[in-house]
């Protein structure tokens, strides 16, 4: 039997450097008014990197970084009396939330 057809894909993990490369990516080409910039993105981060991520898996893991980001807020805006401080990360994963929203309001007014 081939052993290479036994080897498992190797699974691409996003380090911290990752996400942030992502992040300044996706907020300076704004994809969420055309889709097609993903794949812009996608070459970015790839030729950065080193790592041959899909689009598909890009643009899963920008969502995943904003709905855990949004979450932490959630729980940082319960704390009384607690003030957080905002990395370089927080202000990226603010900035392309706002142009999630911005994008998807637009949408529903052309319905």
């Amino acid at each position: 039997m081939n052993t290479d057809l036994l080897k498992k894909a190797k699974r691409l993990r996003f380090t911290s450097e990752d996400d942030l490369l992502l992040i300044r990516q996706v907020r300076g080409v704004n994809p969420y008014f055309n889709h097609e910039r993903w794949g812009d993105i996608q070459e970015s981060v790839c030729e950065q990197t080193g790592k041959r991520f899909s689009i598909r898996c890009i643009k899963e893991h920008v969502e995943n970084l904003i709905n855990s980001w949004i979450k932490k807020e959630r729980i940082d805006k319960a704390k009384s009396g607690i003030e957080e401080i905002q990395t370089e990360m927080d202000f990226l994963l603010q900035e392309v939330a706002d142009l999630m929203k911005e994008a998807k309001l637009k949408k529903e007014t052309k319905i």
